[in-house]
């Protein structure tokens, strides 16, 4: 083993560290809470491609290979995809967006604030079928008095989140199916 091999895992080390204090002075100076955030590492996190389209890009993510991404809140597992945060547009009805920056990654910033209406959907986890989906988005409805609009972006966010492959059919839900 030659000294550059022990390197590799310092540097590592110091990249990583980096990279969360970047995420954290970040959502820190958007007045989020990083005492609620947790870190774990996810290997190679895959890169997808998502419907929304947006403006401004105000960070991005690291590089690719092993990245430190935060555990948002209600989730407790990390994102299948990566974080990014850009500023929110909000829109007469209460909703905002972009939900994906302009890099592709999940908009830390419209997770937060659909997270206090979507807290059950948002909740659910990566192996979650259609049918835990429709009934989470009916206790947010009912609970959380989330609008049909904003329970269908806290789904959307939640299927990217998670990495669900079932997105075109959480667009077409309607809350009036709901029982209650």
């Amino acid at each position: 083993m030659s000294p550059g091999d022990l390197l590799n895992p310092v540097k590592s080390a110091i990249i990583s560290a980096f990279i969360l204090f970047v995420v954290s002075t970040l959502l820190t100076a958007c007045g989020s809470n990083n005492t609620a955030l947790t870190t774990s590492t996810v290997p190679n996190a895959p890169t997808t491609t998502a419907p929304f389209q947006s403006t401004t890009n105000t960070s991005t993510s690291a590089s690719a290979g092993a990245l430190s991404l935060a555990i948002l809140p209600p989730a407790t597992v990390p994102p299948e995809v990566r974080e990014c945060s850009q500023e929110l547009s909000y829109s007469g009805d209460g909703n905002a967006g972009p939900l994906i920056c302009d890099s592709g990654g999940l908009n830390v910033l419209a997770w937060k604030f659909y997270s206090t209406v979507g807290t059950a959907v948002m909740s659910l986890g990566r192996s979650s079928s259609i049918g835990m989906a429709h009934s989470a988005m009916c206790t947010d409805w009912q609970v959380d008095h989330a609008t049909g609009p904003e329970e269908q972006n806290a789904a959307l966010l939640a299927s990217y989140y998670y990495g669900w492959s079932f997105q075109s059919q959480i667009s077409s839900f309607q809350l009036e199916s709901c029982q209650g």
